[in-house]
């Protein structure tokens, strides 16, 4: 199971419990996964200039 999955679901159980708001659990799923679209653009960029070689 990778990092992020593992802290998606801690969040998630926290969440469950009432020790974290909606609000900060909404957030940080929309970092986990713009941080994860970012990753994606990267590494699609560095494919392109390796062929382009």
């Amino acid at each position: 199971m990778t990092i992020l999955k593992v802290l998606i679901l801690l969040f998630f159980k926290k969440y469950n419990e009432n020790k974290i708001s909606e609000k900060e659990f909404e957030t940080f799923l929309k970092m986990c996964f713009y941080d994860t679209e970012i990753q994606k653009a990267k590494e699609k960029e560095l494919k392109k200039i390796k062929k382009g070689k």
